[in-house]
């Protein structure tokens, strides 16, 4: 079967509406600093965020070429993927899982939680719709999107939520800054697959052996670089101490 390429957004690279940038706080900038500064006009940067910035903590703001080149020459360069296209890919760049989908604590867990530092840019599985992005009880700040096949995949937890209800997305896209926020011992993402309001197990869509083995080359200023060796990523390799998180 043929197998799909995918860019993964990161840190320093971002997509959003087909373009290429990144969600900022604007913490007091003007939107001609941050043109000037991204190599676009403040004009492009209301036309990406819908006309209008009051109130909003985080904005797209698209970058020139000359942005986006130089951010590969120092290295940033976001991840290119290859992948069953039956199959999703991770939601993290670094998908260590502590705490499995089924029974746990006497108490049935829907999803999979993966080890994320605070603010870890968390990707879209699979191309789909968000159809939920706000506070879902005890997951928080969380997104839902919707894909193709009728299933839904949940990310939870999050610090920040980046889109809103009808946006499409593209596998690997950027939807939120990973954090701990509902019923949460501490900074991850909790990762559910449902169809029909029924949880399954996500393990049985993500990529086989729990090794990140999808990955091939970051991007550069060439175009593509070195290919990675990457180590197992099992639970045991995983956080020495495992967190009741939710």
């Amino acid at each position: 079967m043929n197998r799909l390429t995918i860019t993964v957004d990161n840190k320093y690279i971002q997509t959003y509406r087909g373009q290429i940038g990144r969600w900022l706080q604007p913490e007091g900038n003007s939107l001609q600093a941050l043109a000037t500064k991204y190599g676009t006009t403040a004009q492009e940067i209301l036309a990406m965020n819908d006309n209008s910035i009051s109130g909003r903590e985080f904005i797209f703001v698209p970058f020139s070429d000359e942005v986006y080149q130089n951010l590969l020459k120092q290295g940033f360069g976001r991840r290119i993927v290859q992948v069953d296209p039956r199959r999703y890919i991770w939601p993290a760049e670094t998908p260590r899982y502590t705490s499995r989908f089924g029974s746990r604590f006497s108490e049935m867990h829907s999803g999979l939680d993966i080890s994320a530092p605070m603010s870890t840019p968390v990707v879209a599985a699979d191309d789909g719709e968000v159809v939920g992005s706000a506070w879902m009880g005890g997951l928080g700040k969380a997104v839902m999107v919707l894909h193709s096949d009728g299933k839904k995949t949940v990310y939870g937890h999050n610090n920040d939520l980046l889109l809103k209800v009808g946006e499409r997305v593209n596998r690997g896209q950027i939807l939120a800054y990973s954090g701990s926020t509902g019923r949460s011992t501490g900074p991850h993402i909790h990762f559910e697959v449902r169809f029909q309001d029924v949880g399954m197990n996500p393990e049985d869509f993500l990529p086989y052996g729990y090794h990140q083995s999808e990955i091939i080359v970051h991007e550069d200023s060439n175009g593509i670089a070195v290919k990675e060796s990457l180590p197992d990523i099992r639970a045991s390799s995983a956080l020495p101490t495992r967190a009741r998180s939710f």
